[in-house]
C-alpha cells in the first residue's frame, strides 16, 4: 500500500535497466490516492468522500490507462482503506456522521469486489472504531492498534470500542486482537 498524487506522481522501476518511467495518474482532481496492489494489477482508491464524491479506480499496466471502478455499496464514508486477498479486494471504511455529536461511533464496514467480476458485495460490519491502516496475513486481514475508544465525554458512547481486529476473508468473520503482550 502507498499514496500517488500530483506531488508524488506515478512511476515504474525497471530492476534489469535501473530505470523509471513515469506513468500516467488516475483522472480527476484528488490531490492523492491510496494504492493498494490486486493480483497483478494496482486499484488507486479515494481515502474519503469528505469533500464530495470521489472514485476509486483500476490501472491497466498495457495501455497506461485507468478505469472507474462500479461505485462501492458502503455510501459516503471516511478512513477507506483497501487491502486484497486472492482473487477480491476489500474496502473497509466509517460512515460519515457528525463529529462531534455523533449518538453512536463511526465502526468499520466492509465491502468486497470481485477482481474478475468487477461486482461489489456488502459483507459484515465490525465493532472495531480503527485505527491504522489494515495488513494482509494470509487470509487474514489485520488491522493492528491496540487500544480502544469510548468517545470522551462530549461524545461518551456508553462502551469502549477498540481501534483494530482480526477480518478472515475465509469465514468473513471479525474478531478482536489478543491481549498485547
Amino acid at each position: 500500500t502507498g499514496y500517488v498524487g500530483a506531488e508524488g506522481g506515478f512511476a515504474r522501476y525497471d530492476i534489469a535497466a535501473d530505470t523509471w518511467t513515469q506513468l500516467s495518474l488516475p483522472p480527476g482532481d484528488m490531490q492523492y490516492w491510496q494504492l493498494t496492489a490486486a493480483g497483478d494489477t494496482v486499484i488507486a482508491s479515494a481515502g474519503s468522500h469528505e469533500q464530495g464524491d470521489a472514485t476509486d479506480w483500476r490501472y491497466d499496466a498495457a495501455s497506461d490507462s485507468w478505469t472507474a471502478l462500479p461505485d462501492d455499496p458502503l455510501g459516503p464514508s471516511f478512513d477507506r482503506m483497501m487491502a486484497s486477498v486472492g482473487d477480491h479486494l476489500y474496502l473497509f471504511a466509517r460512515d460519515l456522521v457528525p463529529n462531534p455529536g455523533s449518538e453512536e461511533p463511526s465502526l468499520i464496514r466492509t465491502a468486497r469486489f470481485d477482481l474478475r467480476t468487477s461486482q461489489w458485495e456488502l459483507l459484515a460490519d465490525s465493532e472495531v472504531i480503527g485505527g491504522s491502516n489494515p495488513m494482509v496475513v494470509g487470509e487474514l486481514i489485520v488491522f493492528p492498534t491496540a487500544g480502544s475508544v469510548d468517545g470522551g465525554q462530549v461524545n461518551n458512547w456508553g462502551r469502549s470500542y477498540p481501534f483494530g481486529g482480526i477480518y478472515d476473508t475465509a469465514t468473513a468473520m471479525w474478531s478482536a486482537l489478543p491481549e498485547p503482550a
